[in-house]
């Protein structure tokens, strides 16, 4: 895992936010429509998306990143 690759995990997310946003708010406001194909589609996408991306940032990117700091940097 490089932080290239996490970068390019934000900027995904960012680009799929936006459709996301819409269905959520949809369902939100009492949406009555089931939602379709597409959006099962969109919201799986960005559900794997950020699952894998936090994994990765929990058990790698931030161990490492702590390992580089020192107890008072870290309490900061």
């Amino acid at each position: 895992v490089t932080v290239e690759h996490l970068k390019n995990d934000h900027v995904e997310m960012e680009a799929r936010w936006p459709g996301v946003q819409e269905i959520l708010q949809g369902v939100a406001q009492g949406r009555a429509e089931p939602l379709d194909a597409a959006d099962d589609t969109a919201l799986d996408a960005f559900a794997q998306l950020y699952r894998s991306h936090i994994e990765l940032e929990e058990t790698i990117a931030y161990p490492r990143a702590k390992a580089l700091l020192s107890e008072g940097e870290q309490q900061a």
